[in-house]
């Protein structure tokens, strides 16, 4: 198959916006790209005085060229303005958006990018060595396919996600409703302090708690475990079967990645200082400071992260949004010399109203089925995001052929390559 440029395809926007006509609904940033080509999420603030932006448009493909080996991508479906770290591609005429589209959501693309690289701590892509990416040379019609068939994945996934997103407002919702307003139901059904249920004053909190609560830092219902990192001059501790969790898989994702940056071995975690984690909640101490995610499956963790384990009888979901819950204080906290940290004693020092055992308990039994049925969209997404990117490279080097079936289009056979 022959091959041309990324530059013979595609083009950078050049188009400029003034930021103060930019909505932040419509401002997108590095950080407002998700990692592992999850789309993006709002933007927390617009840029604090007026900058010229990206002007980006709908079908346009946004990458963050900060810490490329994140996989940040979106695909535009709005018109908006984009700050100068995030490239915005625009496919030339004749060709599809959607196949633009495909192309830089490849493994092999990101890959791409972080061998031209410039800088160590903070690299970013070359946007001269980036147009120089090899792109299947195929016709428009097999550049409307692809497109149109990996647009049609991606839908999937963003419907999933944004199912995800919906379940677990409710839950937090809940969470709020019962721990911070005090509504939770009292012993008639009814919401405790809106119903007159007696609140005392709290010196420590500064605020009114239900009667009968106590205030405990987070040790009255967890443990605190730290992880570590296997010897990186051992290739025996590396590339096995064992996710290890650090910062950089960290999202705002409710669940953990089940594919993480790199894993570990057996023989790594049991000669570092790491170890196996199934129930706990997960927090980013270092760098992105304040991620909270809980592990679906088994996986090691680094020092950069503080595993949280509830006590006997302590619901792990309810652990989940006690965490969350501490994250802004945490974040206040967090210092250093070159990263952004959290240190133990940091979690230790938040003190947090502790609630009757029985309205836990009862929390625990409403939230359950909402975080399943999240945790089984959860694993579909992941399904429907491996199916994505084992096909994308087969499509791309014609070892999958796709072909018309009325208006839908379907995988039909395989070449060997």
């Amino acid at each position: 198959m022959n091959h041309v440029e990324l530059s013979e395809i595609a083009a950078y926007v050049d188009e400029r916006i003034s930021s103060d006509a930019v909505s932040l609904e419509h401002y997108v940033t590095t950080d407002s790209l998700l990692q592992n080509k999850a789309g993006r999420e709002q933007a927390q603030n617009m840029p604090p005085n007026k900058v010229t932006l990206i002007k980006y448009q709908p079908g346009d493909v946004l990458v963050a060229n900060i810490r490329p080996y994140l996989r940040k991508i979106w695909q535009a479906d709005c018109s908006g303005g984009c700050s100068a770290d995030v490239l915005a591609f625009r496919a030339r005429p004749n060709h599809s958006p959607d196949f633009l589209y495909a192309v830089l959501m490849q493994d092999a693309f990101f890959d791409h990018v972080m061998a031209g690289k410039k800088g160590a701590k903070m690299p970013r892509g070359d946007k001269k060595q980036i147009m120089r990416y090899l792109v299947p040379d195929v016709s428009a019609d097999k550049e409307q396919q692809i497109g149109q068939m990996m647009a049609s994945i991606s839908q999937k996934i963003s419907l999933n996600q944004r199912l995800n997103d919906n379940l677990e407002s409710m839950a937090q919702a809940l969470y709020d409703y019962w721990f911070v307003q005090f509504d939770f139901p009292d012993e008639n059904g009814k919401p405790y302090k809106s119903s007159g249920g007696k609140m005392v004053w709290n010196e420590v909190l500064k605020r009114e708690i239900p009667e009968g609560w106590g205030i405990d830092n987070i040790t009255a219902i967890a443990t605190i475990e730290g992880g570590g990192t296997p010897s990186t001059q051992e290739s025996s501790y590396w590339d096995g079967a064992i996710p290890f969790y650090t910062p950089k898989d960290a999202s705002e994702e409710f669940i953990a990645p089940s594919k993480t940056v790199r894993n570990t071995t057996p023989l790594g975690v049991e000669n570092s200082s790491t170890q196996i984690f199934s129930k706990a909640v997960f927090l980013t101490a270092r760098g992105t400071v304040g991620r909270v995610q809980m592990p679906r499956v088994e996986m090691a963790m680094n020092q950069s992260c503080y595993a949280l384990c509830p006590k006997e009888s302590i619901s792990l979901f309810y652990l989940f949004f006690v965490v969350r819950s501490i994250v802004k204080a945490l974040k206040v906290k967090a210092n250093g010399a070159v990263f952004d940290a959290i240190v133990t004693r940091d979690i230790l020092s938040i003190q947090l109203s502790q609630p009757n055992p029985s309205v836990i308990e009862l929390f625990t039994a409403k939230v359950t089925p909402i975080l399943m049925r999240l945790i089984a969209t959860q694993s579909e997404l992941e399904e429907l995001t491996k199916q994505r990117d084992f096909l994308l490279p087969l499509l791309m080097n014609g070892q999958v052929q796709v072909k018309p079936q009325g208006v839908n289009y379907h995988f039909m056979e395989y070449k060997n390559p």
